[in-house]
């Protein structure tokens, strides 16, 4: 890795990354130059690039902010120097490479691309890796049982290894369960990997087109515009609503509590994560903490079934012919549509009449709609809505079960629950949930249990859950997961 500073030697290319005035402010600004992911910040010696992952566990630098003259990684808040990438409290160090500004336009002096020699070319192919035995034409379709798929998963890793292979129909899928490998892959997306190949034409035709399935040049884009809209600078806004969300959950616990009632912890995490996804993303409060399930809530449940019992179709039946379920996904996607066309003409009002919100946005879709791509442009309405559902739907079953999950995990592990007790004991005092975003922050092993749990989730929910004295950790309590 270069020092700190230090040009990068022979052989390099030079590579616009960006418009000048897409790179206005401090940053951090994520870009990608001959495949290298890229950080930029304004420093006081001028525009400063250096390595766009954080040296500790790859997170994404640009999704970072700039505090104190420091880059601050997003992650476990590693801080560098905008200056010389030297990490603050820390041996490592930033590599450092030549950017230029020149007629509206940035560029970054980066290492040619070398090609691997011949004695470095795979030593296996896709047929040497070995897994199930499948049937002819279907291959291993009707062994995924699609109600205990990680199940079926796991299984097969316990018996093939940590990299092995099935069939879908014609189409072979490669698994990888060791997690240094599973790190090394997403690093390389999008260059390199890529989802099923069919996950994003199902995503399209429903109407969900965004980060979750895009791919390549559309995926930076669209990473840029939901992790802009989720940047540490805009969640300090957001606190408040999210505070208030997990004020509704302790409630909810300690009353079951008292009652001496089993907590089906899945099922109110849901609620939960609903509840802050609607507010957070369009300021629309269907608190079901404390009412009960909302319209929305009840058509969002046909979306992701219908998801999975498509993506491992060996027939897309759908397009030939439309079920009853078929039928039924289309008027709750028609719904679900309709009601999100009309938050985002509500939420452009407010924008023009308060042109102060962009740079201060409340929620999510204000800060979507303000949002630009690298060249500027606004994003367009395909592309906000299909973001504005895949956060709908990712922030009620995926993070309400790996929530779910840690909890178990937790309940496993006294001296876990133990230290995360002393800690919230010593730094809240008399409170009950961090009074603000700056103390939820300060919060280590919380944030240790987040991002231990969770590698690349919505790392506010987290910080609020783990805050909360919650009577779920009590050992009194029965939990079923």
């Amino acid at each position: 890795m270069p020092a700190a500073g230090s040009t990068i030697a022979a052989p390099s290319v030079r590579v616009r990354v960006a418009r000048s005035y897409a790179l206005a402010g401090a940053g951090p600004h994520a870009v990608a130059a001959n495949g290298l992911d890229l950080v930029i910040v304004r420093s006081s010696q001028g525009l400063r690039a250096f390595q766009g992952r954080c040296p500790h566990q790859g997170a994404l630098l640009g999704e970072g902010e700039i505090d104190g003259g420091a880059l601050v990684c997003r992650n476990h808040r590693w801080r560098f120097d905008v200056n010389d990438g030297r990490r603050q409290d820390g041996p490592e160090c930033l590599a450092c490479y030549p950017v230029t500004e020149q007629d509206g336009d940035v560029f970054v002096d980066v290492p040619q691309r070398v090609a691997a020699p011949a004695d470095a070319a795979a030593k296996r192919t896709i047929a040497d890796l070995s897994g199930p035995r499948g049937w002819p034409v279907v291959g291993n379709l009707f062994q995924l049982d699609l109600a205990r798929l990680h199940e079926v998963l796991e299984g097969w890793a316990r018996e093939y290894g940590p990299l092995f292979r099935y069939r879908l129909g014609s189409h072979w899928v490669v698994v990888i369960s060791d997690p240094g490998m599973i790190e090394q892959a997403l690093r390389a997306r999008p260059q390199t990997f890529r989802r099923l190949g069919n996950v994003e034409p199902v995503f399209r035709e429903m109407g969900v087109a965004g980060v979750f399935s895009a791919e390549g040049a559309a995926w930076r884009s669209q990473r840029r515009l939901t992790m802009e809209a989720l940047s540490p600078r805009h969640q300090r806004g957001f606190y408040p609503r999210l505070r208030s969300v997990a004020t509704r959950l302790l409630a909810r616990w300690e009353r079951e509590a008292v009652n001496g009632e089993p907590i089906d912890v899945v099922d109110d995490l849901k609620r939960f994560t609903v509840d802050i996804t609607t507010l957070l993303t369009f300021g629309y409060d269907v608190n079901t903490l404390e009412q009960g399930d909302d319209v929305i809530q009840r058509r969002l449940e046909h979306v992701f079934p219908a998801f999975t019992r498509r993506l491992f179709a060996l027939i897309p039946t759908w397009r030939i012919i439309r079920s009853p379920a078929d039928r039924r996904l289309d008027r709750a996607l028609a719904e679900i549509r309709t009601w999100l066309e009309q938050l985002v003409h509500e939420a452009r009002q407010r924008l023009a009449t308060e042109p102060g919100r962009a740079a201060q946005p409340s929620d999510f879709l204000d800060a979507m709609i303000s949002a630009t791509d690298e060249s500027g442009r606004p994003f367009p309405d395909e592309v906000i809505f299909g973001n504005l559902m895949t956060m709908l739907l990712a922030g009620e079953d995926t993070t309400a079960y790996t929530l779910g999950w840690a909890v178990h995990e937790l309940c496993e592990s006294p001296a876990s629950v133990s230290a995360l007790q002393r800690e919230l004991d010593s730094m809240l005092g008399a409170a009950r949930i961090p009074e603000d975003f700056e103390s939820a922050q300060r919060l280590t092993f919380a944030g240790a249990v987040a991002n231990e749990a969770m590698p690349c989730g919505a790392v506010p929910i987290w910080r609020a859950t783990w805050s909360v004295r919650s009577c779920c950790l009590r050992p009194k309590m029965r939990f079923e997961v």
